[in-house]
């Protein structure tokens, strides 16, 4: 598991064997606001199912519904619902599985293949 407070975490369920990566964690794993990047440009990708290309589950923290004009925060039911349908299809767009949303701590988990 890697996680930056605030930001997210990224949690590659079993074991995965970092010894060859541990000297460029801080470059080749990127969490940003609402945001991840795993083997971002110019560094080889290995193949699906090694190293950190594999299955993993990223919570992304601080994602909540704010209105368009006043950029407050969201909290009614109706507006929870929608954001919770705009973030299902955001998961679809990123060939991810949306794993639960929580309005109440603003935590997004969805999980992907390979990165």
């Amino acid at each position: 598991e890697l996680s930056r407070p605030g930001y997210g975490r990224l949690l590659w369920p079993g074991k995965t064997d970092l010894r060859n990566l541990v000297d460029c964690l801080d470059s080749l794993v990127q969490i940003e606001t609402q945001k991840a990047a795993v083997y971002p440009p110019g560094f080889e990708r290995p193949s699906k199912g090694e190293g950190l290309n594999k299955r993993c589950e990223y919570s992304m923290e601080g994602v909540w519904p704010k209105d368009k004009k006043t950029s407050e925060r969201l909290r009614d039911a109706r507006s929870l619902q929608r954001f919770k349908g705009q973030l299902q299809r955001a998961a679809d767009r990123l060939c991810a599985r949306m794993l639960e949303y929580d309005d109440k701590a603003g935590v997004w988990r969805i999980e992907v293949n390979d990165w």
